[in-house]
């Protein structure tokens, strides 16, 4: 893609995002159990950088597991990410609002519901780009893609 047709996609997708930003939010501070701070969202390109370079990586170890819960989820998250920083990437409103970036320290709601927040898909990368965690909600079934790189 060129640079003026990139930047022109850029700006829809900044268009779009001020349309679901809101939303995209409320999933967000709903999974992390904490106010959702704007300055905490990545720009689009910054974003499509990680997802460009994530693509271009070597998987060296992948592991696909079926979750029985939103629980045992939130703990398989836990356990994968340790105290490192991450960014949170929810359904296709990230690709308008850009990847959420949480720091160590984190607090996620055990208590996180994919149908109460009609949601079906949650990427979790890790800041370092040395894993990433793909989970998909589909009648009321979780699967769990853990890749290393």
């Amino acid at each position: 893609m060129s640079d003026k047709n990139y930047k022109k996609e850029l700006m829809f997708r900044r268009a779009q995002g001020r349309l679901v930003v809101e939303e995209y939010s409320r999933k967000l501070a709903h999974l992390l159990n904490h106010h959702v701070r704007s300055e905490a969202f990545l720009d689009l390109k910054k974003t499509d950088e990680i997802i460009d370079k994530l693509s271009n990586k070597t998987v060296n170890y992948s592991d696909n597991a079926q979750i029985g819960s939103e629980n045992e989820m939130v703990h398989f998250i836990k356990r994968k990410v340790g105290r490192s920083g991450f960014y949170v990437l929810i359904d296709e409103a990230w690709k308008f609002c850009g990847a959420y970036k949480v720091d160590g320290g984190f607090e996620l709601n055990s208590n996180f519901n994919f149908n109460e927040n009609l949601s079906d898909e949650i990427r979790i990368i890790d800041v370092d780009l040395l894993f990433q965690i793909q989970i998909d909600y589909d009648f009321n079934e979780i699967t769990c893609l853990y890749l290393e790189y």
